[in-house]
């Protein structure tokens, strides 16, 4: 450990020494183990998203390709004035 100023590494005793050693090693664990979760994450959202970029883009594609005949049927069940 190092005091704020000090220039070498200052012992904390033959139990204590160890022991900061391994607090110390589980942080830095936990630390990268976080980051690694918050990577996933960010990962899943980003995939989340194109996939449904990908599912419009497919709608808009099969919007485009419907005659206007079947457009006006969809627009005609979606406001109930005709059932399907």
């Amino acid at each position: 450990m190092l005091g704020k100023g000090a220039k070498r590494v200052i012992g904390v005793g033959r139990v204590k020494t160890p022991t900061m050693g391994i607090v110390c090693k589980r942080e830095l664990e936990n630390r990268s183990t976080k980051r690694k979760e918050r990577h996933m994450a960010s990962i899943k959202i980003i995939s989340q998203k194109i996939a449904a970029w990908r599912r419009y883009r497919q709608s808009v594609r099969e919007l485009s390709a419907m005659s206007d005949h079947e457009l006006s049927d969809i627009e005609a069940v979606a406001s109930g004035s005709v059932t399907a």
